[in-house]
Parts: structure tokens; C-alpha cells; sequence
């Protein structure tokens, strides 16, 4: 499967276009922080904490929930929390990811090589990278 999403975008030379793509850019924007999001699903439990505040007879694991039709609070619930996720990253995107684990790892890379590195900018990573697809080093001229 990844050979040939690889060759659906890189090697037919649409790497740009396809990381330009609204849809691929905000998934993007989940994977620059991936570890951050993975070591922080805790959080999850803010917006469950908002709803059973909210709706107080909201038990998930109740048998009374399970048994009615409650799928509608369950989509309200996943929805809710996904939204939570996207104002967590879109926040923590304006001040470039700061105190992050990815941040703490390139800091620690950075005393060892030397050099600064723009991996966790923000809006140099969404906009300005420079594709490499690798159409012109297999054609045959």
C-alpha cells in the first residue's frame, strides 16, 4: 500500500501538489506533534468531564446508556473531543510547539549538532518546505 501511495504522488512527480492539499496540511499539522498527542491523550477526558457536567445522566459505560439510543451524545462526545485536540494544536501552533516532546527532542539535538533547526516552525513546515519528487531522477532523456 505505501508503494503505491508512493507512487501515486512522488513518483508521478505531484508531491507538491498533494502536500498543498487543505486535507493533507491539517493532518499534517496532527503529525508534527504526534508523540505530544500520544503521551497527552489524558486530556481526552476534558471534554468527557464537560459533558457528564453538562449532562449529568451521561454514564458511557452505564447499562442504561448502552441500552437506549444514544448514539447521537456518543458522535456529539467524539466530535467535541476531536475539536478540543484541533484548539490544543492550533494554540500550541501559534507559539511553535514549545515544551512539546518533538520540541525537548530537536532542542537536545540541537547541543549535540550544532545547528538550529526549523522543524517545529510552524509556518515554515506548512508553507515553505521545498518538494523533492523524484520524477526527473528516473526519466530517461
Amino acid at each position: 500500500m505505501s508503494v503505491l501511495l508512493f507512487y501515486l504522488i512522488d513518483w508521478r512527480g505531484k508531491g507538491e501538489r498533494f502536500a498543498n492539499n487543505i486535507v493533507v496540511k491539517y493532518f499534517r499539522t496532527w503529525g508534527m506533534v504526534a508523540l505530544t498527542i500520544f503521551a497527552l491523550q489524558i486530556w481526552s477526558f476534558v471534554p468527557c468531564a464537560i459533558f457528564n457536567w453538562t449532562i449529568p445522566s451521561m454514564n458511557l459505560l452505564s447499562e442504561e446508556f448502552l441500552a437506549g439510543d444514544r448514539t447521537w451524545i456518543v458522535l456529539i462526545f467524539a466530535i467535541t473531543t476531536i475539536l478540543f485536540y484541533d484548539l490544543l494544536i492550533w494554540l500550541w501552533a501559534q507559539i511553535n510547539f514549545i515544551r512539546t516532546f518533538e520540541w525537548m527532542i530537536i532542542k537536545l539535538g540541537v547541543v549535540i549538532i550544532k545547528q538550529p533547526s526549523k522543524r517545529l516552525n510552524f509556518k515554515y513546515i506548512l508553507n515553505e518546505v521545498q518538494w523533492m519528487d523524484y520524477k526527473p531522477l528516473y526519466t530517461i532523456k
